[in-house]
């Protein structure tokens, strides 16, 4: 395999390494548990942690060296004039062109932006072979040797899907040398992206329009065409963004519309253990249908695990929960480290394990009502104090009124997803016209609403706050985070002294970045 002069050679050169420490600790390993030694649980376990860490990393270095060699297929200089590939995707509408995505010789991959026809239809197919000659030709990696180019955002973008090139193609130069002949071939994405058109197609049918219909469609199955600019900024500036991106907020949601359905809280413990072998493929094949945002493939992978530990009768907290996703992800994908949706969603649920969940086992009893507007208070603040660092350092603004946005927010959502499922019933499976309209109604006035307050926080004077940072700023402001949280829980010196040196780091960093 060629790995090229930069990262994929950088990292052969500490897989080689971390390989044979791995053989060691699999040899230490295997003499601890074969043996009469008698080790304690903690030593067990650190060994363990280490083996599964160097073992991810090698998945990692394996799958990057792969990546890379395809993506630096396309770095030679000049660049083809001719390329030819098999449409591998469902051509998609850009603004003035059809996105087609090529899959050319040993597996290499061009995305051709192609001038659409007269009849401004795709110019092909998925399975078709085409043969385009492009008027202009960017390389993801300019030089292969160039570290540096993989994180111009688009061309890490572009990284992460494989895709070694883009250019743009006239109508003219991009001809069907090989159409497919057989049955017409249907990636999982194109038969997902078909079903939410369709579910789609259903609510307009059934009476939202709008902003309704944008919403609901949305927060339902994660089709999110219909929703402008000013209604993303709206929600964006009110701090509710993530209500209309499918993440675990909206699982848990239907996990416990599931659970409802399935009635397991009153049943006894052995039938709801028998029931996780149920819900888990019904929670799959809701995150297929949504088009697998990878937002909600973690919150799949986090609710699995923790069903199939429910189903073995064990407790696995949600930090050992959020790990054991985190591990499983990078081995998949190691570039899915510097992803933002990646780090705020796991920062996010990790404010929630460490505050948010401490703070509520502490919490007195209160109506339930009152539990309900508490519960929603102190996961939001937890979930908002670990992503403001990271939101200033990627957006260079912060919502201020996020925490008192997503009361509200959070029981319109709610409902909105529970008054969805009852339309479904009645649509799909009962067929009543009359609870049908009365459902619509509900839901196109949930949906309003929802986009009504998002408008209504939005438009407030300094609604946001713009503050930027840089990496060391934030990575200091989250070690004042650790430590403090930490000091809190176990009340020891040397949190309060290592949080002290990290607020001292951060004002001299701030102070070194204002002259």
């Amino acid at each position: 395999m060629m790995c090229g002069n930069g990262w994929a050679g950088h990292y052969a050169q500490l897989a080689l390494p971390m390989l044979g420490g791995l053989c060691v600790l699999v040899a230490v390993l295997i003499w601890i548990y074969t043996g009469k030694q008698s080790l304690s649980a903690r030593l067990r376990s650190g060994w363990n942690g280490m083996t599964v860490t160097m073992a991810a990393f090698l998945v990692g270095a394996f799958l990057f060296m792969h990546r890379y060699d395809r993506v630096a297929r396309f770095s030679q200089s000049p660049p083809p004039s001719v390329v030819k590939g098999v449409v591998c995707a469902v051509p998609v509408r850009k603004t003035n062109t059809w996105a087609v995505e090529l899959r050319c010789a040993e597996g290499a991959r061009v995305l051709a932006y192609v001038e659409p026809g007269p009849e401004d239809t795709p110019t092909a197919r998925v399975g078709d072979t085409l043969l385009v000659r492009p008027v202009t030709w960017q390389s993801t990696l300019s030089d292969p040797t160039d570290t540096l180019s993989v994180y111009a955002p688009y061309r890490a973008y572009l990284f992460h899907r494989g895709i070694g090139a883009t250019c743009y193609v006239p109508y003219n130069r991009c001809q069907t040398c090989a159409p497919w002949r057989g049955p017409t071939l249907r990636t999982w994405r194109e038969t997902s992206l078909r079903a939410r058109e369709r579910i789609a197609a259903l609510y307009a049918e059934n009476g939202l329009n709008g902003r309704a219909l944008a919403v609901v469609a949305a927060m339902t199955v994660g089709q999110r065409r219909g929703l402008t600019r000013e209604l993303r900024q709206d929600f964006a500036d009110a701090g509710l963004s993530h209500v209309l991106a499918l993440s675990g907020f909206h699982l848990s949601i239907v996990l416990s519309i599931l659970n409802c359905l399935l009635m397991r809280l009153l049943l006894p413990l052995a039938w709801r253990r028998g029931l996780v072998v149920a819900v888990v493929p019904v929670l799959w094949a809701y995150v297929l249908l949504a088009g697998s945002p990878p937002s909600l493939v973690r919150a799949a992978v986090m609710v699995t695990v923790a069903q199939l530990c429910f189903w073995q009768g064990r407790r696995m907290g949600l930090v050992n929960a959020l790990a054991a996703t985190a591990i499983l992800m990078l081995c998949i994908d190691p570039f899915a480290l510097v992803d933002v949706g990646f780090q705020l969603s796991f920062l996010s649920l990790l404010g929630i394990a460490v505050v948010g969940l401490p703070l509520l086992r502490r919490m007195p009893h209160f109506p339930w009502l009152v539990s309900f507007v508490v519960e929603i208070v102190i996961i939001t603040l937890s979930a908002t104090l670990f992503t403001m660092p990271l939101t200033a350092l990627h957006f260079g603004r912060l919502p201020l009124f996020g925490i008192v946005a997503n009361i509200p927010g959070s029981v319109l959502a709610l409902c909105i997803m529970w008054t969805s499922v009852l339309w479904w019933l009645a649509v799909c499976l009962f067929s009543w016209q009359a609870l049908r309209d009365v459902l619509s109604d509900v839901l196109s006035w949930l949906a309003n609403a929802l986009a009504r307050w998002a408008d209504n926080i939005g438009s407030l004077p300094h609604a946001t706050l713009p503050c930027t940072l840089s990496w060391p700023e934030a990575l200091a402001l989250y070690a004042i985070l650790l430590f403090a949280v930490g000091y809190v829980r176990w009340r020891s010196t040397r949190m309060a002294y290592a949080a002290l040196v990290a607020c001292i780091a951060f004002s001299v960093i701030r102070i070194v970045a204002l002259l």
